[in-house]
């Protein structure tokens, strides 16, 4: 079968010094959701295929800081 994990996190990220191309300090707030498949049935020496997305939200009160990102990995798992 196939195992999904779902992760999702928010982070807040107050800077402390201000910004000389803005003349403000910037607070920033990250939305991450990270969405990892397993296919355990499937193993090799103990490895396992996993397939991760993750969608990045970051919102900033200076807007050009604000950006969506994602990012699509392909790798492998083991359980021990």
């Amino acid at each position: 079968g196939i195992i999904a994990y779902l992760q999702p996190e928010i982070t807040f990220n107050p800077y402390k010094g201000i910004q000389p191309a803005f003349n403000r300090r910037s607070n920033d707030t990250e939305f991450r959701v990270g969405l990892s498949l397993i296919k355990r049935d499937i193993n090799v020496w103990g490895f396992s295929p996993e397939l991760r997305y993750t969608f990045v939200k970051n919102h900033s009160s200076i807007d050009f800081y604000d950006y969506d990102r994602h990012l699509v990995e392909i790798g492998v798992s083991r359980r021990f």
